[in-house]
């Protein structure tokens, strides 16, 4: 569960998702990936995955420089043992604050979390406020860079599941023109500010679908490919396999008459009338080259042909 290679699904989920599900999950406003670098998010995150692996206590939201955010990696690395997750964090890669190192880590988590959480990734009942609250400036936490963005209604996430479908904005005033109830201009305001912020959400919704359905066909497509190629390569790899099965059987045969004529050689030395015709016509046939096999296939004929000419040649020059 803890496992699964770079070309899974999850190494292809977008920043923004991945930004929207930290900041709806711990109820944080961050805004850029590079932000998860300070570890303590991720603690708060692994405190809601695997409770009572990470000391909340000791955890600190005010780090601002690398050599301090180790401090809680180390936490996590811990969280991870005790969890029994063999996972390596790339520690020294992560505090540089480097966006594609926290990006592949935040994605693995993203994964991980929506496996493991006891309970709805995208509409969490993890007291995430509380428990950061026993953190070093966990309590004034926000997230945001930005001056007086602190959240919304704290304490409440958007679009819960659990707040009994009460909707985040709740119209109270009325004006009554002409002896009819109805809303006042401020609400009319309201309620068309609040319709074009839920089209906007549902245009980029739409475009992170449409986004990530692309990186599921170009993965397809990819996979195909690499089948394909590795199909390609298997079979060249049993044709040379077969080759170089046959020159082995090749090279024996070759060696097993080789090492005949060599025995065969060895024994007519040894015989005492080296002079006698048989020997001689036996060592003609031993030493008989391809130039020789050649000009006997030509026949006598052919032979005394070729001599004349050679004559011939010779008269001329």
């Amino acid at each position: 569960m803890a496992s699964f290679g770079m070309m899974n699904e999850a190494y292809f989920v977008g920043k923004k998702v991945l930004v929207d599900w930290v900041n709806n999950f711990l109820e944080i406003n961050i805004e850029k990936v590079e932000q998860m670098a300070n570890g303590a998010i991720y603690c708060n995150i692994w405190d809601a995955l695997h409770p009572g692996t990470i000391p909340m206590s000791r955890v600190d939201f005010t780090v601002k420089h690398d050599y301090d955010f180790a401090k809680n990696w180390k936490l996590m690395q811990n969280g991870f043992q005790k969890a029994g997750i063999e996972k390596m964090i790339p520690v020294q890669r992560l505090i540089k604050a480097r966006y594609q190192d926290n990006l592949e880590f935040m994605q693995w988590m993203y994964k991980y979390a929506r496996d493991t959480y006891n309970g709805d990734p995208d509409d969490p009942s993890y007291d995430a406020i509380g428990r950061r609250s026993k953190s070093k400036g966990g309590r004034d936490y926000t997230g945001s860079s930005k001056a007086g963005a602190a959240r919304r209604a704290r304490g409440s996430r958007p679009t819960s599941g659990r707040s009994g479908g009460s909707s985040a904005r709740t119209y109270t005033g009325k004006s009554k023109v002409g002896g009819g109830g109805g809303l006042s201009n401020n609400n009319r305001r309201e309620r068309a500010g609040g319709d074009r912020g839920a089209n906007k959400r549902g245009t980029a919704s739409k475009a992170n679908d449409q986004e990530l359905q692309q990186l599921r066909d170009e993965n397809k497509r990819l996979a195909a490919t690499r089948d394909d190629v590795q199909s390609k390569c298997d079979g060249m790899q049993e044709r040379h396999d077969e080759i170089e099965k046959i020159a082995k059987d090749l090279e024996g045969e070759r060696d097993f008459y080789f090492n005949k004529v060599v025995a065969i050689e060895n024994v007519l030395k040894d015989q005492a009338d080296q002079g006698s015709p048989l020997l001689e016509d036996i060592y003609k046939i031993l030493y008989q080259t391809e130039e020789d096999l050649k000009a006997a296939s030509l026949g006598p004929q052919d032979g005394q042909m070729g001599g004349q000419m050679d004559q011939q040649q010779d008269v001329g020059m």
